[in-house]
């Protein structure tokens, strides 16, 4: 049985083997998309009783962090994946955060959250890679077919 590998896009950036000619960026690990986004309420304390007062429950941002390492066939596509990398979202404006997992396709819109990080590994034109989103909306939507996910 064969896999369908995860793939991301990102700013016109796939990470998951897409040679460009220049290298490619492979995701190993993820945390963040599958999982729940934290949960948010307003405590307000019972007086004289147990418990609290029932509040609305929402949803805080989704927070997804990917790492993962990348490879390149010369120094140069090497040099341009590092140049790459730190302008993924560099405006700060919101962009584009596509998965498919499994060949099940989900959206969010997203922003840079935290330093990304690209770390050149001796000279084997390879390096490691490591970058935050956050998606102000938690909400994954898939392509079309319904309201999305948690």
């Amino acid at each position: 049985m064969t896999m369908t590998p995860v793939t991301w896009v990102l700013d016109g950036v796939t990470f998951y083997g897409d040679d460009v000619g220049t290298g490619y960026f492979i995701v190993v690990d993820m945390d963040g998309v599958n999982d729940a986004p934290a949960v948010r309420t307003e405590e307000i304390p019972r007086p004289l009783q147990h418990g609290d007062f029932s509040q609305k429950v929402t949803r805080a941002p989704r927070l997804i962090t990917g790492r993962g390492w990348c490879r390149a066939a010369n120094e140069a596509g090497l040099l341009s994946l590092r140049n790459a990398f730190p302008g993924i979202h560099d405006d700060g404006a919101q962009g584009t955060f596509t998965i498919n997992e499994f060949g099940v396709v989900r959206t969010a819109t997203v922003e840079i959250y935290g330093q990304p990080k690209f770390t050149v590994i001796g000279d084997t034109l390879s390096a490691n890679w490591s970058l935050m989103l956050r998606a102000v909306d938690p909400k994954l939507y898939d392509d079309g077919a319904g309201p999305g996910h948690w």
